[in-house]
């Protein structure tokens, strides 16, 4: 990263928000990921900093039973493609509390989350 970049990155504070999918962006009711223990954030690349992009990645996440992602895929975004491979970067690379079901740990093959890039003002 230059040290022009650096400083813009800095100065501009970029911070990332991670929210249940609304049903805004998808036609059903979307069906949340469990509560993340682990959270790598994405990237938010300093040029998008610079020009103060903005924008969201709505995933439909696999995680096992464990809690750990098996495979993560983008439903829909804004802008398209922007922020997708670093989101989904590091959204393998989170865990997950275990999704219960009658008090055993199941698999949740279709939890989905949104990750908005969204400037500090």
């Amino acid at each position: 990263m230059t040290k022009v970049y650096a400083q813009l990155f800095s100065a501009a504070m970029a911070t990332l928000f991670v929210s249940a999918a609304s049903s805004a962006l998808a036609q059903e009711k979307p069906k949340s990921a469990p509560p993340a223990i682990k959270r790598v954030p994405p990237v938010y690349r300093p040029e998008l900093v610079a020009d103060q992009v903005e924008g969201w990645v709505h995933l439909r996440v696999s995680i096992t039973s464990e809690g750990r992602v098996d495979g993560a895929e983008v439903i829909s975004a804004y802008p398209e493609k922007v922020f997708d491979k670093s989101t989904l970067d590091a959204v393998k690379q989170w865990a997950f509390e275990p999704r219960r079901v009658e008090g055993k740990a199941v698999a949740f093959p279709d939890a989905e989350l949104v990750i908005t890039f969204k400037m500090e003002k």
